[in-house]
């Protein structure tokens, strides 16, 4: 993905999520088909609502961690998205062409892996699929006494408006690409910041006071909380170490430089701390989806930055 622009990365991430959202809605409604035409062969092999709950099963067979050694659900994606363009013409298969800018490949053509004179496929692995789509079809509700419950979102009444919403509220986000190591912190509701870890470390040589003051107002939480999980003494295992190994580049010194705050860094989607060394982009993260009503979606808004190199991580994929 070199030479690509942060705002064309974010762009094109916008379009695949609006690209999905589409889908999800129209086969709800069975709007993709001809008519006449069997939708079984289409499901099985195309449909975007049928393709997470094959991941879903594999990774529960298998473990998540082997999704990431194969690819054919992105390239299942983007013979999707060709086909809707330019149409689809065989006997037992019939999709009407239905062109336009959103589903023109040649909008962002390094998604199918085309760099001008040189092709090489862009490697999106299936749990990355897998993550990006459940954080569209799958709703985690916290139960009562019962901790959280998936429950499986209905795109079938969501109308025009709503659709628009939600466009809306990813023009709401950025992508940045870290030009210092960031952290990302575990907050409370839509305060979830991500902070340069040179911020933290310059409020830590001030005193507690200084650092702690910034946190409360960055994350929500109580002074009292976040007392106990700053500079509180490190007993992880091994196991649970290499994992913060593993966010730092196998880099020991930038972990022991993190060690200090690492209770205050919220996991990601594959359970990894929010650790962002120098020069990367951030990991793919759950889209926050606020559903207010069946038919009512609300992405997380961009959330307030300390410095400029503070980013949202709500979108990705």
């Amino acid at each position: 993905m070199a030479g690509r622009t942060t705002q064309e990365l974010y762009e094109a991430a916008c379009f695949v999520m609006m690209r999905l959202v589409f889908f999800l809605c129209a086969e709800e409604r069975g709007l993709l088909l001809q008519t006449g035409i069997s939708a079984e062969r289409y499901d099985q092999n195309y449909a975007v609502s049928t393709l997470q709950q094959g991941l879903r099963e594999f990774a529960d067979q298998y473990g998540e961690e082997i999704l990431e050694r194969n690819y054919d659900a992105w390239c299942r994606l983007l013979a999707l998205f060709r086909a809707v363009h330019g149409g689809a013409y065989h006997d037992l298969l019939a999709i009407p062409a239905r062109g336009g800018d959103l589903f023109n490949p040649d909008k962002f053509p390094f998604l199918e892996g085309r760099f001008g004179t040189r092709q090489k496929p862009i490697q999106v692995d299936n749990r990355t699929v897998l993550h990006l789509l459940e954080s569209l079809q799958i709703l985690q509700i916290k139960v009562p006494g019962m901790g959280v419950e998936s429950r499986r979102l209905s795109f079938k009444t969501i109308e025009v408006e709503q659709i628009g919403h939600v466009y809306e509220g990813l023009l709401d986000h950025q992508a940045v690409r870290a030009e210092t190591t960031i952290l990302g912190l575990a907050g409370t509701k839509n305060k979830e910041p991500e902070i340069a870890l040179e911020v933290l470390e310059e409020l830590a040589i001030q005193g507690s006071e200084p650092l702690l003051t910034f946190l409360k107002k960055e994350t929500g939480r109580s002074v009292k909380a976040l007392e106990k999980l700053v500079g509180a003494e490190v007993t992880l295992s091994h196991y649970e170490e290499s994992r913060y190994l593993v966010r730092c580049g196998n880099d020991p010194q930038l972990w022991h430089r993190i060690k200090r705050f690492y209770q205050l860094i919220r996991l990601d989607t594959y359970d990894y701390p929010l650790i962002l060394p120098t020069g990367a982009r951030p990991p793919s993260r759950k889209c926050q989806i606020p559903w207010n009503s069946p038919t009512e979606l609300e992405f997380s808004r961009r959330s307030e930055g300390y410095p400029s190199s503070s980013f949202d991580t709500g979108v990705r994929c």
